[in-house]
């Protein structure tokens, strides 16, 4: 038996593998802020669903930048209570597992939608994650591209100010900054000139991407980037991209809620 999570900024989801050709449909939760309660969670699920069964590895994603080891998180704007907690030991203490490979999810989440989703059959896919924050990552040929620190475009600098005060593209177009400045969830924001705004900072930060990545397909997903209206956003990246004649394609994630467990299910059964 496996186990697989994806731990995002808003929702936990759980999902069983009793082989690696079969996945079971994810439970799926309000993330808790506080990170013992995550703990009692699992220990409530494994207890149900695995407790006469032995887990013989566990694959998961959670938003934020993890340590060399993959056992901790080191940042998380969304997940500030589980910072330094130790994730790893806490799932192996109450799985009995040691066997226990955590990625960030938005890595999960590309690598999902690159093999089953909107990416399957393109080379290169950058995934690009819209929620309550923005995340991302590059697949290349079905697999996780290789990096040193890890992906973040959700951080890339769109706006100084002339006193250097910086703002990065989840600062101006994340659902909780969104909240933040406006009191309201993007899909209740009725000032067209609003949301114009929102769609220029998207489309300028997947432009960035695009230079960085030169990928075949953006793929959008999370719960704000799957609702985006495509041809709005295309016209103002071709109204802001000069250096590249062609755009990739622009793609709306396929798997929804459940790329993360997806992709997870892939790394389980390909590495």
């Amino acid at each position: 038996m496996y186990l697989l999570f994806d731990i995002g900024g808003t929702h936990v989801r759980l999902s069983i593998a009793p082989d690696i050709n079969t996945i079971s449909d994810p439970l799926i939760f309000d993330t808790p802020k506080n990170f013992d309660e995550f703990e009692q969670r699992l220990k409530y699920f494994v207890e149900k669903n695995l407790k006469e069964h032995t887990i013989e590895k566990v694959v998961g994603g959670i938003a934020g930048v993890l340590d060399e080891e993959g056992a901790k998180l080191l940042n998380s704007p969304n997940l500030q209570d589980w910072i330094g907690k130790p994730l790893r030991e806490v799932i192996q203490r109450v799985t009995e597992c040691e066997n226990i490979i955590i990625e960030n999810d938005a890595n999960l989440c590309a690598l999902g939608e690159a093999t089953e989703g909107a990416g399957e059959g393109f080379n290169i896919v950058a995934y690009i994650t819209i929620g309550t924050g923005i995340g991302g990552s590059r697949i290349v040929n079905g697999k996780i591209d290789k990096n040193s620190l890890g992906f973040e475009p959700g951080h890339q600098i769109l706006k100084i100010s002339d006193d250097r005060k910086i703002e990065s593209f989840e600062q101006l177009a994340g659902g909780r900054a969104l909240f933040e400045k406006y009191g309201q969830h993007i899909h209740e924001i009725e000032d067209l000139e609003v949301l114009d705004q929102i769609y220029y900072y998207t489309a300028c930060g997947i432009h960035n991407t695009i230079l960085h990545w030169s990928p075949d397909v953006v793929v959008l997903g999370g719960s704000i980037g799957e609702d985006m209206d495509l041809a709005k956003l295309k016209s103002y990246l071709e109204e802001v991209m000069f250096i590249f004649k062609k755009l990739p394609q622009i793609k709306s994630a396929k798997l929804g809620k459940t790329n993360g467990v997806v992709g997870a299910f892939h790394l389980l059964k390909f590495g």
